[in-house]
């Protein structure tokens, strides 16, 4: 996924976020609607110029905060946790131990903090190989899965 996410500064690229689709023992998923939705959402915007989103949230910033990690998140107009639930995100401290973490969202800024790492250094999000997710946009696209270390 971060492979395929590096590419999108080649010009004239997209990438539809499709990872709470399917079924994570099966490669081929049977909601290929909404792949085609949010792919053809790309093509309307990038191709066709219509005023719409088609992003999902991407982070563009880290930054350490009181007791947590702070992400700002690009296409994040009515950013919300799905059904109001917390989930996919863990922060790890200076030992590198990731911990689940809760979300809390701030206009584009989540706020990801755990009672079990009181100073994180580290965030990610939908980090894993099938994830839980709970960030969306307004426009009911998952956000793209981030993380601010490099270990």
């Amino acid at each position: 996924r971060e492979a395929q996410a590096a590419a999108l500064v080649v010009p004239r690229t997209g990438m539809a976020v499709t990872i709470e689709i399917g079924d994570p023992k099966d490669l081929h998923p049977h909601n290929k609607s909404d792949i085609g939705k949010r792919l053809a959402l790309l093509a309307r915007a990038e191709v066709y110029g219509e005023k719409l989103e088609s992003q999902s949230p991407r982070a563009v910033a880290f930054e350490k905060v009181s007791g947590g990690m702070r992400a700002r998140l690009s296409a994040a107009k009515g950013l919300h946790l799905r059904d109001g639930k917390s989930a996919g995100a863990v922060v790890a401290g200076a030992d590198r131990v990731f911990h689940p973490a809760t979300l809390a969202i701030e206009g584009d800024v989540v706020i990801a903090r755990s009672d079990k790492v009181p100073e994180p250094v580290a965030l990610r999000y939908a980090w894993a190989n099938a994830p839980e997710v709970s960030l969306y946009n307004g426009a009911g696209l998952p956000a793209a899965p981030f993380r601010s270390d490099a270990w």
